[in-house]
């Protein structure tokens, strides 16, 4: 059978290679009306994430219309008009087709409560804090953190999710992506993002995943946390990394994979990342990832730019690191060898 995501993304596009629903499809059409092109960098993500299915990409809202499939995905576009998403969403929801739809969409569109819409990332569930415990989860937790917004996070997760469930674990991860739940994964809770204060969302989340853990009984909780560790310069605090430490405070991490972005750093600047996770997060990290992702600061306008550099760039940056560092702990999702290398030693890790 077919399926359709429409206004694809780099995010959604690793659904074409990864566990989930879409990718057991027999064939997928990435509809990109405005957005990404065939032969946008957007797509090198699956050099890293290789599709198992075929697809094609397609412009055409016309075409878009009259497909056959039995599952559709829409992603929140702020450049696609209410109008357009009601065409497709009308073109099959009279259907057998089941139709995904972030929250966010499906309140802008006002989309009725149907059998076959399926609205992904739900509201919270309730949780009660009584007191100031802070309860004991006593699970291993694998932290994907990032120096800052825009470092893969969210594809080295699912790789890392999906060869640990490979092996037979079964994992609890978490993600503020809108799509976590096609990945069988769970959303982080609104309150996160909320406008309530440290110690409260601290609280809450300690009690939400030890409420989760409790109810799911995981082997291992992996959590991708959104925003940076550390500001990047004066002008960008990365919201101070306020949840990397709230999730630190709320559970021990007891493995740390930090994504970089994709340029030099002195030794020295990498140990005193050592030193800074250590002393805020409870961790030092287990390996650091180089991303595909270059920074860089606008001097005029003090604004960051991120920029997606060629996959190569990522493999040499950590080959020339690994041959002029005493480390051998730098990685990236983007060769093969170093991937497998690293999954087998956090394996290993987790083992001992």
């Amino acid at each position: 059978m077919r399926s359709m995501i429409f206004c694809a993304n780099e995010e959604s596009l690793l659904l074409l290679g990864t566990d989930n629903e879409f990718s057991m499809s027999e064939y997928v059409s990435i509809v990109t009306p405005y957005g990404i092109e065939a032969s946008s960098p957007a797509f090198d993500i699956l050099q890293a994430i290789p599709a198992r299915v075929e697809f094609e990409v397609i412009h055409s809202l016309e075409e878009a219309s009259n497909l056959q499939i039995n599952k559709l995905l829409l992603v929140n576009n702020e450049k696609v008009s209410c109008g357009t998403y009601s065409k497709i969403v009308n073109a099959y929801i009279k259907t057998e087709c089941k139709i995904y739809v972030p929250i966010e969409l499906q309140r802008k569109l006002s989309l009725p409560p149907l059998e076959n819409i399926s609205v992904l990332h739900k509201e919270d569930f309730e949780i009660k804090v009584t007191g100031d415990e802070i309860l004991h989860v006593d699970i291993p937790v694998i932290a994907v953190t990032g120096i800052g917004q825009n470092t893969n996070k969210l594809p080295l997760t699912l790789l890392i999710k999906d060869h640990l469930s490979s092996l037979g674990y079964n994992t609890l991860t978490l993600s503020s992506s809108p799509l976590a739940e096609l990945w069988g994964m769970e959303a982080l809770p609104n309150f996160l993002f909320s406008e309530k204060s440290f110690r409260d969302k601290t609280m809450l989340f300690n009690h939400f995943l030890y409420s989760l853990a409790s109810k799911t009984q995981p082997e291992l909780i992996i959590i991708s946390i959104p925003g940076g560790i550390s500001p990047l310069n004066p002008f960008c605090y990365e919201d101070y990394y306020e949840m990397a430490m709230i999730i630190s405070n709320a559970t021990q991490i007891s493995i740390d994979i930090c994504s970089l972005y994709c340029q030099d750093y002195p030794d020295e600047f990498l140990d005193l990342l050592d030193d800074i996770n250590t002393f805020r997060f409870g961790c030092k990290p287990l390996f650091y990832h180089s991303s595909n992702v270059v920074f860089d600061l606008d001097a005029e306008t003090r604004k960051n730019e991120f920029i997606k550099a060629n996959t190569s760039k990522p493999v040499s940056f950590v080959k020339d690191a690994l041959s002029d560092s005493q480390r051998d702990n730098i990685f990236t999702m983007f060769d093969k060898d170093m991937l497998s290398d690293a999954l087998k030693r956090i394996v290993s890790y987790l083992i001992e």
